[in-house]
């Protein structure tokens, strides 16, 4: 029955071309911790993401789509790069995945990447899911506009843990 749940719910996620998320992040990497909100922006295969340290300090845009990203600082800096993460990686000095978190944070696996694992609640949503070298478990669901949506997430691999509490969405047609 779950099962059959997860591939309504996947149909039903995927079809959600147009929304925004407003939230905290709390990155852990080696021996630094880091706080931020964030606000991702997604229509359709390009988003735009605004990070912003405590204080505004460290904040940061990520703006792209599949003909490449762009990163621009609050110093006015700006990098360009093919993909996000290898952005992140050479002016952070940490990645995320950012192909794959856009999914991830609708409860729903990256489409085009092989799944190591997943777990489904009662319900039919993501408890854990394990892809592309990282492990995501599901915290949290809230109801918005009729859809079950995570509120609080927790991903990590060997180098990075990252949890990720949702304070707002929004769904737009």
């Amino acid at each position: 029955m779950p099962e059959q749940i997860w591939r309504q719910r996947i149909q039903q996620l995927l079809a959600l071309d147009s929304w925004s998320l407003t939230g905290r992040i709390a990155l852990r990497a080696d021996d630094q911790a880091w706080h931020a909100s964030v606000h991702w922006l997604q229509r359709g295969d390009h988003y735009r993401i605004r990070i912003r340290g405590p204080l505004g300090v460290g904040a940061m845009e990520l703006a792209g789509g599949p003909e490449g990203v762009v990163l621009r600082t609050s110093k006015e800096e700006r990098f360009a790069a093919d993909a996000p993460e290898e952005l992140l990686r050479e002016i952070a000095g940490w990645s995320m995945p950012v192909s794959g978190l856009r999914y991830w944070l609708l409860g729903v696996s990256e489409q085009h990447a092989a799944i190591d694992g997943l777990q489904l609640d009662g319900g039919g949503r993501l408890e854990s899911l394990r892809q592309g070298g990282w492990a995501i478990d599901y915290l949290g669901y809230e109801q918005i506009e009729g859809v079950q949506l995570p509120a609080k997430l927790y991903l990590q691999n060997s180098k990075i843990s990252a949890r990720i509490v949702i304070t707002n969405w929004v769904l737009e047609s």
